[in-house]
């Protein structure tokens, strides 16, 4: 009753008439002290807003159509609630989408194949503390750049036995495209991103391959072009997933996660280990990190971890908390991060 109450608020601040019964409203407040030091820099102790998952607020609807077809939108803002920073502090997703038989053609600011790619075989993807995200930053890896996209068109097939497949088109991030441009400019022209994925899900085992590559006209651009693969498999007492993705512009770049979540009783023990390897040497990164995740009702989690991340003698380009905290660190360096919150859900 109070999210049916808080969405016909929204609608009608928008002015928007809509049924409540159609529309929903959710979303995640996560706080949590964080303890980060880094090799070469000041240490510090700090209140931080999304430990676990990003804390955000989001609005969806739906309606049924004849011929079996629906009709769905998601509005989704993150939200940083530790600063009183105004909704929306960021976009996450901006989503029309039609569905039925057919499988479902969405377009908007969308999370793309990438994007979930990571929060199946991440299992701290969207956390202060996922190694893969704190080493993916300076790989060019599509996992980071494209998990969500601008001006997007996105065909997901409906599931097939156990395969399905997706794919997204984003059409560049300029209003007009290349629409105004000289027949034969070189220059100033828009940048497009595809991503086809493949899905095998049966029973324990869930296997994803995504292919992904940027194009344009631009005379000095370089078409980059990404093979990722990832799989997890249930074991009962564990569950263990692992990714690899290499990324080919003028270099190739690859990156590299290994994981595992073991079940305690109405918490998880969860541990992952990432590394990157670059095309000039000595330049990439390896981090760590374990939790544990405790479950205190339905909707609410207290958690605990600690990340590392080391890296290698020629660089300091990479660190802890998603790569954020790297402008003073020591060349070869490491930093760490100890954190604890409370996340709820509603």
């Amino acid at each position: 009753m109070q999210k049916k109450l808080i969405a016909l608020a929204v609608a009608a601040a928008f002015s928007t008439p809509v049924l409540a019964a159609d529309v929903g409203v959710y979303g995640i407040v996560d706080a949590a002290i964080a303890s980060i030091t880094g090799d070469g820099q000041k240490s510090d102790l700090r209140a931080v807003s999304g430990g676990l998952s990003g804390s955000r607020l989001g609005f969806n609807a739906s309606e049924d159509l004849d011929n079996g077809m629906k009709v769905s939108i998601n509005l989704e803002y993150s939200m940083d609630t530790e600063k009183g920073v105004a909704v929306p502090f960021g976009t996450r997703q901006e989503m029309l989408a039609l569905s039925g038989d057919f499988g479902k053609i969405s377009s908007g600011y969308l999370q793309t194949t990438a994007y979930y790619f990571n929060v199946k075989f991440d299992p701290t993807y969207g956390s202060a503390v996922s190694p893969l995200q704190s080493i993916n930053k300076g790989t060019g890896s599509m996992l980071d750049g494209a998990a969500r996209l601008t001006q997007t068109i996105a065909y997901a097939t409906p599931k097939m036995g156990p395969f399905s497949a997706e794919v997204n088109y984003s059409t560049g991030n300029a209003d007009a495209g290349n629409a105004g441009l000289p027949s034969g400019a070189t220059a100033g022209l828009k940048t497009t991103v595809t991503l086809l994925s493949g899905i095998y899900a049966d029973g324990p085992l869930t296997v994803q391959a995504v292919y992904g590559k940027t194009a344009s006209d631009n005379a000095v651009f370089t078409s980059t072009t990404e093979t990722i693969l990832g799989a997890s498999y249930d074991l009962g007492v564990a569950k263990i997933m692992g990714t690899y993705a290499s990324n080919k512009a003028t270099v190739t770049n690859s990156l590299f996660s290994l994981s595992g979540v073991i079940p305690m009783g109405s918490g998880s023990v969860v541990a992952s280990y990432s590394a990157n390897s670059m095309n000039t040497a000595n330049t990439g990164a390896k981090g760590f990190m374990a939790g544990y995740t405790q479950n205190l009702s339905k909707s609410t989690t207290a958690y605990v971890a600690f990340e590392n991340v080391k890296n290698d003698s020629a660089t300091s380009g990479y660190s802890v908390m998603s790569n954020g905290v790297v402008t003073s660190l020591t060349a070869g360096g490491s930093s760490s991060l100890l954190i604890a919150g409370l996340r709820k859900k509603f």
